[in-house]
């Protein structure tokens, strides 16, 4: 599986002009716009933790049984204390 990870807050260069973000990206098109990205091959049996806030395409390399998981965590620093 390969992962295309955006650096934060550079997805905003993918934006139209209806302030949309594109439903499927390439290389081609983070190059054009100039998007900071990282490029992360997982093998089987590997996890890998997607900060908040950065988006990410996901590609299949070939036909998997695989499985994804989602939890929104809030940080510590965001929580006032009495």
């Amino acid at each position: 599986m390969v992962l295309v990870i955006l650096v934060t807050g550079d997805e905003e260069k993918l934006k139209d002009r209806n302030n949309q973000l594109p439903f499927d990206v390439d290389e081609s098109m983070l190059r054009a716009a100039g998007v900071k990205y990282f490029e992360v091959m997982q093998n089987r049996g590997e996890v890998l933790f997607v900060p908040s806030g950065w988006h990410h395409q996901v590609y299949n390399m070939v036909r998997l049984r695989c499985c994804s998981a989602a939890y929104n965590v809030i940080e510590a620093s965001v929580i006032e204390s009495n």
